[in-house]
């Protein structure tokens, strides 16, 4: 689903404009298999985290991409000259970066050899890959995927399904089933369904996000509660309330709050370090975590800020969220549907600028958009 964030009306005029990038650091734990959870000193300014089996990836406020850990199939060695990255995701055998044109950027090698991108893919808002498989969610709601099944066919690009949010925490694949969630806050599930991980509880509205594990799934609910099921699966000991993202692997189970703390349930795993806060996304890996830290918890709403200009450019600030997909559009006229996209930018857990470089001396009217 897209939603449109705020709507103005602007007549462009001369003024300054300095606005700073921002980001964040890291936090490891868990198994240092590979040198998984060995963080590079120096690491600052990052946007986004992604773990993997072994292997970690963070992406910096300047569009690059930092690799460590296992270094087996390439899943850490980003292209070289690659820049310009909004969005990454380390799946079990490959690596895939997302270009502010909705294009994407794929390496490794998954179990029977290169991975690559199909032609004519894009506008995708949200990815992720698996042992065999890549799956893209395009702009409109389509899931796609390419790569060889469990049955070990290799079909090209298919239809996985439509009519989804287009965001990143709107898919999710465990060990051969995966969720989904529609743009009516309902989830469907297809694959494996021997743990009963694919019988979604009748009771399952208003969700906002899922995650699969192996055998069991779990949704957020938009009043901040968690819903899981599936064979192995218990709910936590404690009351969760408050929650803006859920995370699990290997039946252990993050859930990041609103305050920006974490709480922790299910199998025997090691636990977060102490006293950490501020944590606006978490990534868990088959036996490690990933933890990105701000000033601040993680943002919930997003209004407009700043708004500025200088010369032909345009730029704006706003709050953004982790895992979300901003863009600025434009057009002459309000009566106009055609509205003009400009670069896509991520979500950071704070301020993030938008800006049109195209801008001139006329009358023309602004949108931001998220996904």
């Amino acid at each position: 689903m897209v939603e449109q964030v705020c709507f103005l009306a602007i007549f462009l005029s001369s003024s300054l404009v300095s606005l700073n990038s921002y980001g964040g650091t890291v936090v490891a734990w868990g198994s240092n298999f590979k040198g998984a959870t060995t963080v590079p000193e120096g690491l600052t300014n990052v946007m986004a985290v992604s773990a993997g089996r072994g292997a970690s990836l963070a992406l910096k406020a300047d569009g690059t991409i930092v690799g460590w850990g296992n270094s087996e199939m390439g899943l850490v060695d980003a292209p070289v000259g690659l820049t310009n990255v909004i969005a990454i995701s380390l799946g079990m055998s490959n690596s895939m970066a997302l270009r502010p044109d909705g294009n994407l950027v794929v390496w490794g090698y998954n179990n029977f050899g290169p991975v690559f991108v199909p032609p004519g893919l894009s506008n995708i808002v949200a990815m992720a890959g698996t042992f065999c498989e890549s799956l893209v969610l395009r702009e409109d709601g389509t899931l796609l995927a390419w790569g060889r099944t469990a049955s070990g066919e290799l079909p090209g690009l298919t239809v996985v399904q439509t009519n989804l949010v287009a965001t990143s925490q709107s898919f999710s694949m465990g060990g051969w089933h995966g969720l989904a969630l529609r743009r009516d806050g309902t989830v469907c599930a297809w694959g494996d369904n021997s743990a009963g991980q694919c019988d979604i509880p009748a009771e399952l509205t208003h969700a906002i996000a899922v995650t699969a594990g192996n055998n069991y799934s779990l949704a957020l609910k938009a009043d901040g509660t968690v819903v899981g099921w599936g064979v192995g699966y218990a709910p936590p000991t404690f009351e969760l309330t408050n929650v803006v993202a859920i995370s699990s692997s290997g039946g252990y189970h993050i859930a990041l709050k609103a305050d920006g703390t974490l709480a922790t349930w299910g199998s025997i795993s090691v636990e977060p370090p102490p006293n950490l806060t501020n944590v606006i996304q978490v990534s868990m890996g088959m036996f490690h975590t990933l933890a990105l830290v701000g000033d601040g918890p993680p943002v919930r709403s997003a209004p407009l800020t700043v708004l500025q200009k200088t010369g032909d450019n345009l730029s704006l600030s706003l709050p953004t969220q982790s895992g979300r997909t901003y863009g600025l559009e434009y057009s002459d006229s309000l009566n106009d549907t055609n509205w003009v996209p400009l670069p896509l930018r991520p979500g950071n857990g704070a301020s993030q600028v938008l800006d049109d470089a195209t801008a001139t001396n006329a009358s023309r009217f602004y949108r931001v958009i998220r996904w």
